[in-house]
């Protein structure tokens, strides 16, 4: 990957997985489908995902919807168990 070239498009096909994660926070986000969005097989999109972002798929989402959740909690406007399973947690225990 040192082709500046080969950096530069796979820096917009991991863009294009962040848009896709951002705009798909509800919905189940499985590494293979992320894959494809990326036009990429699921193991190489893994290594180049990690590579250039410095962290993981689950990492990224993780982190997405415990922001949204941060947010929705400073609002005010919902219990915090509604906005537990709205962020993908179970138990608010």
């Amino acid at each position: 990957m040192n082709k500046p070239a080969t950096v530069l498009d796979y820096s917009r096909r991991i863009e294009r997985v962040a848009h896709h994660i951002g705009a798909h926070l509800d919905q189940p986000l499985e590494l293979g489908a992320l894959a494809e969005v990326a036009c990429f097989s699921p193991c190489h999109f893994h290594r180049i995902y990690r590579a250039l972002t410095g962290e993981t798929v689950a990492e990224t989402i993780r982190r997405h919807r415990l922001h949204r959740a941060a947010g929705e909690l400073v609002q005010g406007q919902a219990p915090v168990a509604a906005i537990a399973r709205h962020g993908g947690y179970g138990s608010v225990h």
